[in-house]
């Protein structure tokens, strides 16, 4: 679980599924691969790769998933070793066995090695994504993630209680901002000293007035306005920039 922190605790930029649609009653399947740059590679190079082949891969089967790369910008040790993370939603585990049907198949190798000339990735971690509140669709995001340690006593019932689509919906009100979010729990290959991750993501003008927000103490005041329900968890937050691959 190590490199799925600092990069989701994002979250997820969000997926082209959760951007044209309200949140799902249902949760989502997130994929996570910590990856590092290959000798003499920039990150450029793989958003322009990744844009203009993978896509290539899914689009004639139709596949129900969409793709980012979160680059880290700031994110604290021990989750800051890789470069970047390769992030797919899929709606259920069904869509992300298609997926993994056309990755695997011998048609799709000469794209896949084209990818895997550029980065080196990790095995995957899954979680699994609830979305908060709708994420605007553009190709590139801010998303900060928290990962977040349930305080004694509370449940992530109580998590669900507090991170709300109506919480989220006054904060944005504050700061004449637009932006959405989901919470991530932990699945395969996720393990840690953590309990679940936060994401909150939104177009970069819409994220930095977030960030001024928290600096000037307005989100503070409208989460107090909002409710006086304490926060059930306690938080480490990263900065990621999430670029959209497949949406």
């Amino acid at each position: 679980m190590k490199y799925l922190l600092a990069t989701l605790t994002v979250l997820m930029s969000s997926i082209a599924y959760a951007d044209h649609h309200a949140p799902p009653a249902e949760p989502l399947v997130v994929e996570i691969h910590g990856c590092t740059l290959n000798e003499g590679v920039a990150l450029a190079d793989v958003i322009k790769v990744g844009r203009a082949e993978f896509p290539k891969l899914f689009s004639a089967d139709k596949l129900k998933m969409s793709s980012y790369i979160w680059e880290a910008v700031a994110v604290s040790p021990p989750f800051h070793a890789p470069d970047l993370r390769w992030v797919n939603y899929y709606p259920t585990w069904a869509d992300w066995d298609a997926s993994e049907t056309v990755w695997r198949d011998p048609k799709s190798a000469k794209i896949v090695e084209k990818i895997f000339s550029l980065i080196t990735c990790d095995r995957p971690m899954f979680g699994s994504a609830q979305m908060i509140a709708p994420i605007p669709a553009v190709e590139e995001k801010y998303l900060i993630a928290g990962v977040c340690k349930l305080e004694p006593g509370k449940s992530l019932a109580d998590v669900r209680k507090y991170r709300t689509r109506g919480r989220t919906s006054a904060i944005n009100a504050a700061i004449e901002a637009n932006n959405g979010g989901a919470l991530i729990y932990p699945g395969f290959g996720m393990t840690g000293d953590f309990d679940y991750v936060q994401t909150l993501t939104g177009e970069k003008s819409s994220m930095t007035k977030l960030l001024d927000g928290v600096r000037t103490g307005t989100v503070a005041a409208a989460n107090q306005t909002y409710s006086e329900m304490d926060n059930p968890a306690t938080c480490t937050w990263d900065l990621h920039r999430a670029h959209a691959i497949v949406q």
